[in-house]
């Protein structure tokens, strides 16, 4: 590692001239002076600051250059209070610095300032920008964009009571991980937010079993009929689902069957329905219709996640929750999300007009 390296510093980070001696022996490359420790079991390090107290960094590397990025002060000796070794067991121990390698970083902006997310990011100028929009804002972004990064520092910024929501599990478990310190948030996959609604738990049916119904009905074209089922018979905010003579009256666009083939779609979304009540089983996007004037209007913001996974009455449902229409924010890849559909919804009514839209494909850092 070169001698003297360059600081970057953490979005939070507080300086005082009690760290100055510290921080000039850090730049220089002089850890001995700073009586440097690395913390085990982590990629943080220590400076002693004075008898008390501590000074938190970590190190990244950009464009064969190694930073130093400044965390915060340890006070007292208190590390159990750090953002960032919560729950971490570590013993300080010596380190040979000529051997160290950083982690990589593919972007560090002009102000050399990073935040947290799960990962060390630079934002660029248009990633803190988008942070300071209000809502109604609508983020696109292509996988690798950068857009999950803002949409998560956004949410962690808004104050209030805030529900999170997306169709993934997954994604909703990992952000809630991620924004674990956010107490005033409320973490939902849309089938727990419908529960939530209807206080009792029904269960959703999934692709697997509508497989499986469909076989029994002889039905070849399974993905096509439950996309239709999903997204053309139902998925309206208008109605729960469309009767024969609107659905058989649909343009040519309007469905992924032709005009000669819907006679028998019908007759089998009709079985459909009847399956649903047969086994306790409920169609998401026909429960909400059912329930939107039982939603009770509890939140300051709404952020819906993965945006192009919801049809519109899903996205509607989700909205009568707010206490002020315009507060939400949507995000979406931009490789599948359409916004001609959401948008007929959204102008129609008209307190969800006037959105601001980003399409940018952002970059920040990988660490």
């Amino acid at each position: 590692m070169p001698k003297n390296h360059k600081l970057a510093y953490f979005k939070d980070f507080k300086s005082n001239e009690n760290l100055t001696k510290t921080i000039n022996y850090l730049e220089a490359g002089d850890f001995k002076s700073a009586q440097t420790k690395k913390l085990t079991n982590t990629n943080y390090f220590r400076a002693k600051v004075n008898y008390e107290d501590r000074l938190l960094f970590t190190f990244l590397s950009y464009q064969n250059e190694t930073y130093i990025v400044l965390l915060e002060t340890i006070l007292n000796h208190e590390y159990e209070k750090s953002k960032f070794l919560r729950g971490i067991k570590f013993e300080e121990e010596d380190i040979n610095f000529e051997l160290l390698e950083p982690v990589e970083s593919i972007y560090i902006n002009e102000k050399k300032e990073f935040r947290y997310i799960d990962k060390f990011i630079s934002f660029s100028q248009e990633q803190e920008s988008a942070l300071n929009i209000k809502p109604p804002l609508l983020l696109i972004g292509s996988a690798g964009s950068g857009k999950t990064s803002v949409v998560i520092e956004k949410l962690r910024e808004l104050k209030g009571k805030v529900l999170y929501a997306s169709l993934s599990a997954y994604l909703v478990k990992n952000t809630q991980q991620i924004c674990r310190d956010s107490t005033n948030i409320d973490f939902l996959t849309f089938d727990n937010a419908l529960n939530r609604t209807e206080n009792q738990s029904l269960k959703a049916i999934d692709f697997g079993q509508f497989k499986l119904w469909a076989k029994r009905h002889k039905i070849k074209e399974i993905a096509l009929y439950f996309e239709e089922f999903k997204g053309v018979l139902t998925g309206t905010y208008l109605k729960a689902y469309l009767t024969k003579d609107e659905y058989l009256a649909l343009g040519i666009k309007q469905s992924l069957f032709d005009k000669n083939s819907r006679e028998l779609v019908y007759q089998k979304f009709e079985k459909y329905l009847l399956f649903l009540k047969d086994k306790n089983l409920y169609d998401s996007n026909i429960l909400a219709s059912t329930l939107l004037e039982d939603v009770e209007k509890k939140y300051d913001y709404i952020v819906i996640d993965e945006v192009q996974d919801f049809t519109n009455i899903e996205i509607f449902f989700l909205l009568k929750s707010l206490k002020k229409p315009k507060n939400f924010i949507f995000s979406g890849d931009a490789n599948f999300f359409s916004w001609s559909n959401l948008k007929t919804m959204l102008f129609q009514e008209q307190e969800y007009s006037q959105i601001t839209i980003l399409s940018k494909n952002y970059r920040s850092s990988n660490s």
